[in-house]
């Protein structure tokens, strides 16, 4: 089902739950319509459980919020994550772009398993691939969006110039671009401005549609 992304502004994952969870406990009736219908009016609709792997091999619970639509020819539900996590993941998306970035850079699959491992973290080299491979397709098309964003925020500054010795110069332009316009993980800067998540599935339905913001 899409999916909607609130903005929690932070890398460490337990001040984020803090945000998030003070987030969707204040939404309200009126706040946030229906992502199938437009119907004005959604209600909370219970939680489900995700457990994704943290720093030090911890796992994190989330109460993952839904809301239901109150048009009685709709009534269909829909997720609301926090910007961290992607769907379905089982990393938060601040350590597939850390992975991802080493990467791009040019280090080996072994130099980033062990550089992960240095966090306490031990994702499969099949997964690691798996995240660099959809970061470098999507990153493709994520970098003009990122460019005009940039140039319209900032017309004087100069973007970066693409980086030659390195495995992927789109990848690493993308987090250079990302660092410029004051990102702090693919998730935040890719709801924020209507992007298809960096670390979704896919580009089908079951992406992160749009992002809020609380407050």
């Amino acid at each position: 089902m899409p999916i909607i992304s609130i903005s929690c502004h932070s890398v460490n994952p337990h001040d984020a739950q803090e945000v998030y969870y003070k987030a969707v406990t204040c939404l309200r009736p009126r706040d946030l319509p229906c992502i199938y219908c437009d119907h004005p009016i959604t209600h909370s609709h219970g939680s489900y459980k995700r457990q994704p792997y943290t720093f030090n091999g911890e796992l994190m619970l989330w109460d993952i919020h839904r809301r239901e639509c109150q048009n009685t020819d709709c009534g269909r539900t829909f997720a609301i994550l926090p910007d961290i996590l992607a769907p379905y993941a089982r990393y938060l998306i601040i350590i597939q772009d850390m992975a991802t970035t080493h990467l791009a850079e040019g280090k080996s699959y072994d130099q980033t398993a062990d550089f992960l491992e240095s966090y306490g973290l031990a994702p499969s080299e099949s997964t690691v691939r798996r995240w660099y491979e959809r970061a470098l397709n999507q990153s493709e098309q994520l970098l003009p969006k990122l460019s005009s964003i940039l140039q319209n925020q900032v017309p004087e500054r100069k973007l970066p110039p693409l980086r030659r010795q390195v495995r992927s110069p789109s990848l690493c332009l993308y987090y250079d671009l990302l660092g410029l316009l004051g990102g702090i993980h693919s998730g935040t800067w890719n709801i924020l401005r209507l992007i298809v998540c960096m670390f979704a599935p896919s580009v089908s339905e079951d992406r992160v549609s749009y992002g809020l913001s609380p407050g």
